[in-house]
């Protein structure tokens, strides 16, 4: 389906709403909707949302030629990642009273850190070391809440609400940046 210009692929499942994934690296824009939806419905949601869609494939697109053209040294990257997170996961250890038995740092591509409650392993995503500090600590809290609360609900956010009232300016922040 194409609209406004945008191809757009259209994924219809068993789930209550539609939704709009604008995919790195390349931008393709994915709609998942309820079975039932019409395609009147989803040109109406799409064309609703174009400027934010737009917006979204500049932005990964500008992120890519950034990338092609700096020469980012990802073993230094990674060495600073490493010294931020060595500082400041202690303090969110002693701050929450959570811990983490190891810790490790990869590229991902959809995420900006991940935990395993079973083994207390966090991940975090090599490409944290392009964002702010806020962000990397707004992720290790993310991360190390998850040892309490495995799922995103209420009792979760009312945490991250106890130990960093302003977490969502954080998110918003972090989510200007793109992971490839």
């Amino acid at each position: 389906m194409i609209v406004e210009g945008i191809i757009v692929e259209v994924q219809r499942k068993l789930i209550k709403n539609i939704h709009i994934h604008v995919k790195a690296p390349d931008g393709k824009v994915i709609v998942t909707t309820p079975k039932q939806t019409k395609d009147d419905i989803i040109i109406k949601v799409i064309k609703e949302k174009a400027i934010w869609i737009k917006k979204q494939q500049k932005q990964m697109e500008e992120r890519k030629s950034r990338l092609r053209n700096d020469d980012i040294n990802w073993e230094e990257q990674s060495e600073q990642l490493q010294l931020d997170i060595a500082e400041l996961l202690p303090k969110w250890e002693k701050i929450t009273g959570l811990s983490c038995w190891t810790w490790r740092i990869r590229k991902m591509k959809t995420r900006w850190g991940s935990c395993n409650v079973k083994t207390k392993k966090i991940w975090f995503n090599l490409y944290l070391a392009q964002t702010s500090k806020r962000c990397l600590e707004y992720i290790i809290l993310h991360e190390l809440l998850h040892l309490k609360v495995a799922n995103h609900g209420k009792e979760f956010k009312d945490n991250m609400d106890k130990y960093m009232p302003d977490w969502r300016v954080v998110r918003k922040e972090l989510n200007q940046f793109i992971i490839f």
